[in-house]
């Protein structure tokens, strides 16, 4: 490629390197897509902190519309180099991506599916978020003042009995046992009979 590029020729009266820019393009198109498909369907983060939500979700987005120049920019590239077809692709993807972006839609904590499949037992954890979303609205409260994500995911790996169980759990207190314990129970009780366990 260097050598093509010392000949000191234009790019659009180059022959060779016209002729190597259509074979490369459409090999790296189906690349940058390949690249692109984990971000581009906005992966789901699961955690309680909103700040860092917002972050990666901010980073997230910054790594597609890269990729998303990327990919229209070697697309404009497939019939050979021309610089102001290049260009315009590269302004048309940037203009496209930033009108196209919807507007935030505001997420209840904990709806990814990352901690499922931290916990053991994901259809326990999916019952837990349930009952924790119903309470959430019951009492007016972000869903982390009922039970963190964190705490779900114990739960199901420690598949407590008892209320003297429960306080192992971190991120249950007395408070929280004393308001919520028995549901708790019975919900992992339900699952067990459910499963067959014990």
């Amino acid at each position: 490629m260097l050598q093509l590029l010392a000949a000191g020729l234009p790019s659009a009266d180059h022959a060779a390197l016209q002729e190597r820019i259509k074979k490369a393009a459409p090999y790296f198109v189906k690349e940058v897509k390949v690249l692109m498909q984990p971000f581009a369907g906005n992966a789901d983060l699961e955690t309680d902190n909103k700040e860092l939500r917002k972050t990666i979700g901010g980073q997230l987005d910054r790594i597609l519309k890269s990729f998303t120049t990327h990919h229209d920019t070697l697309d404009a590239c497939q019939q050979g180099f021309n610089i102001s077809t290049y260009l315009a692709a590269k302004s048309v993807s940037n203009i496209e991506k930033t009108v196209k972006k919807a507007p935030a839609v505001k997420k209840q904590a904990g709806t990814g599916a990352g901690a499922a499949t931290a916990s053991a037992h994901p259809d326990l954890y999916q019952r837990l978020k349930q009952w924790r979303d119903i309470q959430a609205d019951e009492h007016n409260w972000p869903h982390y003042m009922i039970l963190q994500t964190k705490t779900m995911v114990e739960l199901t790996n420690q598949l407590p009995t008892s209320k003297k169980e429960l306080q192992k759990i971190k991120g249950l207190g007395k408070k929280k046992i004393e308001q919520f314990g028995k549901d708790l129970l019975e919900i992992i009780d339900t699952y067990r009979i459910d499963k067959s366990m014990e």
